[in-house]
């Protein structure tokens, strides 16, 4: 049986090697070797062992589109998107259409903010398709100071069947960007947006908008319809602050190059139910590139990693959420899971109790602890912590059975 599997592995190699045309034994041998355990890391998910492998066949094979835009892919799955470019711009040169490859150069272009040549790029050919370029169109026409003509290009965007929600969340966040909060708030009043405008991140944005319009009462009662107690850090942050009256600034989208980085973000979230992880991942790679402090696209990398049984890659992703932020507790909770995962399960402990220790106020966070220690039978240490968990609610809840 064995031999068997090997001579089927020496004559996969042989058709490798007579495919890509390599000269000489050795190369072939070596490029052979290489593409199989790139395409066999790939196949398990492992974007770093796959990155490294699919380089050394293009460095063989340096004419090979295929192999270059493999290499594309598996960098900016890893998050090297700089490396990825480099190889998309060897595909470009030689006349080859890659849809990964475009993607990797547009947040190039974006991170630059080459608003011309961006431009100048969608304008030529399709990059990524309709809603990308198309909002990627908007904001890039914003970053060359043209308020109105990106604008229009939103509105184009949202003529296309089922794309104007996106088209329309996003024609807010540019008003809001340049100071038109109340041209923003209608678009949100109108409910344009869709459902869109109901997540976490929208309802945060919306009510820096409100609160710049001093209608932080409306803010705070947008915030306790949608989120009711016990909230996350941040939301509560938040609301206290409009509580207070404080006029909040509006801080989810600065320039067009966070314009952009959104775009990707928010296909990314609307693509999670949608489409292969490791495809949603290339969205949240780039989004996180375009703006480092994106705590949502930072968890949503990580989150993603972890589905992908990448649990090295998801506990470095979530380290990158700072401690103060207010996604903290969310990414410390999720490398706790990696590490559990992973079987690193002394490491998970005590990052469950440290944050318990800064976090214990947060029901999830006693929750999961208690979790963790009822696992591991340390079932006085379990009861202390859901005991915890329950005294942060200020009534009885029938939800809360499996706590009791």
């Amino acid at each position: 049986m064995a031999g068997k599997a090997l001579g089927l592995l020496r004559n996969t190699a042989l058709a490798l090697t007579m495919a890509v045309g390599v000269a000489g034994p050795l190369a072939a041998e070596s490029l052979a070797g290489d593409y199989l355990a790139a395409r066999q890391a790939s196949f398990n998910g492992d974007f770093k062992a796959a990155a490294e492998y699919y380089g050394r066949t293009v460095a063989y094979d340096p004419g090979n589109p295929s192999l270059l835009e493999r290499a594309t892919l598996a960098n900016l799955s890893l998050g090297d998107v700089e490396n990825a470019v480099a190889l998309a711009d060897r595909l470009s040169e030689q006349g080859f259409q890659s849809q990964i490859g475009h993607m990797a150069q547009i947040a190039k272009l974006a991170q630059t903010e080459d608003y011309d040549t961006l431009l100048a790029r969608i304008e030529d050919e399709t990059a990524v398709g309709p809603l990308v370029d198309g909002l990627v169109k908007a904001w890039s026409v914003l970053g060359e100071g043209e308020m109105s003509g990106a604008l229009e290009a939103f509105d184009a965007v949202s003529e296309e069947r089922g794309l104007a929600p996106f088209a329309f969340y996003h024609k807010a966040m540019a008003l809001a960007s340049v100071g038109d909060f109340e041209g923003a708030e209608a678009i949100f009043a109108e409910n344009r947006a869709g459902s869109m405008q109901y997540t976490r991140r929208a309802v945060m944005a919306r009510s820096e908008i409100l609160s710049q319009l001093d209608r932080q009462d409306e803010a705070v009662a947008m915030i306790d319809e949608g989120f009711p107690p016990p909230m996350d850090p941040g939301l509560a942050e938040m609301r206290q602050r409009l509580v207070e009256g404080e006029r909040l600034p509006f801080t989810y989208v600065n320039s067009p190059k966070d314009g952009i980085a959104e775009v990707f973000y928010t296909l990314g979230g609307a693509l999670a139910n949608e489409a292969e992880d490791d495809f949603t991942l290339l969205y949240a790679r780039i989004a996180q590139y375009l703006r480092p402090d994106h705590s949502g696209a930072i968890l949503m990398t990580a989150s993603l990693l972890e589905q992908l049984d990448q649990f090295d890659l998801a506990v470095a992703a979530y380290k990158q959420v700072p401690r103060d932020d207010s996604s903290y507790h969310a990414a410390e909770l999720g490398r706790a899971e990696a590490l559990r995962s992973s079987g690193k399960v002394d490491a998970a402990v005590e990052v469950l109790e440290q944050l318990a220790g800064t976090h214990g106020n947060q029901a999830a966070v006693q929750s999961a602890l208690g979790d963790m220690m009822r696992q591991l039978e340390r079932y006085d240490e379990a009861v202390e912590a859901y005991d915890a968990a329950l005294a942060t609610f200020d009534k009885e809840n029938p939800s809360l059975w499996f706590l009791h």
